[in-house]
């Protein structure tokens, strides 16, 4: 079972590692789920710079990846304070804040009653 890159869906890269031939129904929401997010982040009034944005589609669920520049350590959004996994900084580049936002968690809807 191989990873494959399904090339850029709008405004993010996704990463299917599951190693399907075509699109199941667990992409399709993944990918959906994503777009709305992506068009919400689109809509709010950012300095920041969303630098990559990576859906990645496992066995267990999907997760969006956000890698965001800042050139201060002031979150996306206050929304997104739960989201924010770790900061980098760089003297000349300035932040790098990795996000990553829960999407679909297969396992735990599989045992939901």
């Amino acid at each position: 079972m191989g990873t494959q890159v399904n090339a850029r869906v709008a405004s993010f890269i996704v990463y299917d590692t599951r190693g399907l031939s075509e699109a199941d129904v667990v992409y399709e929401s993944a990918v959906k789920i994503t777009n709305d997010i992506m068009e919400g982040i689109e809509r709010l009034a950012l300095s920041d710079t969303i630098k990559t944005a990576t859906l990645f589609i496992h066995g267990s669920g999907a997760q969006l990846i956000l890698l965001v520049h800042a050139f201060d350590e002031e979150l996306i959004a206050p929304e997104f304070e739960s989201t924010l996994k770790s900061v980098t900084y760089d003297s000349e580049t300035g932040y790098i804040q990795r996000h990553v936002i829960p999407i679909l968690d297969i396992d735990s809807s599989m045992n939901s009653p």
